[in-house]
C-alpha cells in the first residue's frame, strides 16, 4: 500500500484549473509539483464535465514505485503538457471514457512505466511530441522499445510524430554537461520534491 489514495482530485464541472506552471519563465521551476508514492496522484473521475483544465511541467514518479501517474477518466480539452511520468508500476497516464486532451498536449516523458499510456475510452485523443523513453518510440501498440501504449476501447491515438532525441523538461540524455545537468536537477528536485501522504476529499 502506497502512502496516499488520491493526490489531486479535479471532479464534476471544475474547469481552467492549472496544476503546475504557467510556463511565463519566471519561477517556473518553483511551480513546479513533484509526486511520489501515490496509489493515483492526479484524477479526474468518470462523467466529469470539466473543461480547459491543464495538468503542465510536473514530476510523477521519480522515486521507484508508483500507481497511475494521472487518471483521466473525465474533462474535455484537458492539457497535458511538459511533465514527467515515470517509475510507475502501474500505468503512467491512464483515459477513459469520453475523456478528450487540449491542443499542445505534448512534450511529456514517459520512462520506465508498466505502461506509458492507456487509452480505455471513446474520443480521437492527439498525443504527439512526446518521449516515451526510446529513440524508436512507444512499445506495446506503438512501433518501438519505449514504454508501452495500449489502446483498449473504441477511441483512437495519435501519437506520431513522437520525439526521439529525449525529453523536454528534464535535462537531454546524452551530451557535453548532461552528467553535472542530471546531478543537479536531481537535487533539486529532492529539495522541492512533496510526498503524497493524505487523500483527496469526496
Amino acid at each position: 500500500m502506497l502512502a496516499c489514495s488520491i493526490a489531486i482530485q479535479i471532479r464534476q464541472s471544475s474547469s481552467r484549473n492549472l496544476v503546475g506552471s504557467n510556463e511565463d519563465g519566471v519561477s517556473d521551476d518553483d511551480e513546479t509539483n513533484d509526486f511520489d508514492a501515490c496509489n493515483t496522484a492526479l484524477y479526474m473521475p468518470s462523467f466529469m464535465s470539466g473543461q480547459d483544465n491543464r495538468i503542465v511541467r510536473n514530476r510523477f514518479g521519480t522515486l521507484a514505485g508508483n500507481g497511475v501517474a494521472m487518471d483521466l477518466q473525465g474533462g474535455l480539452r484537458t492539457v497535458v503538457r511538459n511533465n514527467l511520468v515515470a517509475s510507475s508500476d502501474a500505468t503512467g497516464i491512464r483515459i477513459g471514457d469520453a475523456t478528450t486532451l487540449g491542443d499542445g498536449s505534448a512534450g511529456n516523458c514517459l520512462a520506465g512505466n508498466a505502461t506509458g499510456l492507456r487509452h480505455e475510452g471513446s474520443a480521437s485523443i492527439v498525443f504527439e511530441g512526446n518521449w516515451w523513453g526510446a529513440a524508436d518510440g512507444p512499445g506495446g501498440d506503438g512501433p518501438g522499445s519505449g514504454d508501452a501504449i495500449e489502446v483498449t476501447g473504441i477511441g483512437s491515438l495519435d501519437f506520431e510524430p513522437f520525439r526521439s532525441d529525449g525529453c523536454v523538461f528534464v535535462p537531454e540524455p546524452g551530451g557535453a554537461g548532461a552528467a553535472v545537468a542530471a546531478a543537479l536537477a536531481l537535487a533539486a528536485s529532492a529539495a522541492r520534491r512533496r510526498r503524497c501522504v493524505a487523500s483527496s476529499s469526496a
